[in-house]
């Protein structure tokens, strides 16, 4: 008979990453918003690097929360 798997707990670094995700979503969420706002070339510019900063923050967040995920699934 197979013994039952443990309870996972959640790793707190996971867990944190997991929120930072969160913010950068919701910052370049709002960057996107004030970005398409803008009522300037120039701020309109500004603001858009700060979107791509912001994105590429989210998109950094979600890989390595993925790379620890698929990591933390590997056979040891």
């Amino acid at each position: 008979m197979a013994t039952p798997a443990a309870p996972s707990v959640p790793d707190p670094d996971e867990l944190m990453l997991a929120r930072l995700a969160e913010m950068d979503m919701a910052a370049a969420v709002e960057a996107h918003a004030r970005m398409m706002a803008a009522e300037t070339a120039d701020e309109f510019n500004d603001l858009g690097r700060t979107y791509q900063r912001m994105a590429r923050s989210a998109r950094q967040s979600i890989a390595l929360k993925a790379r620890l995920k698929r990591e933390r699934e590997q056979p040891a």
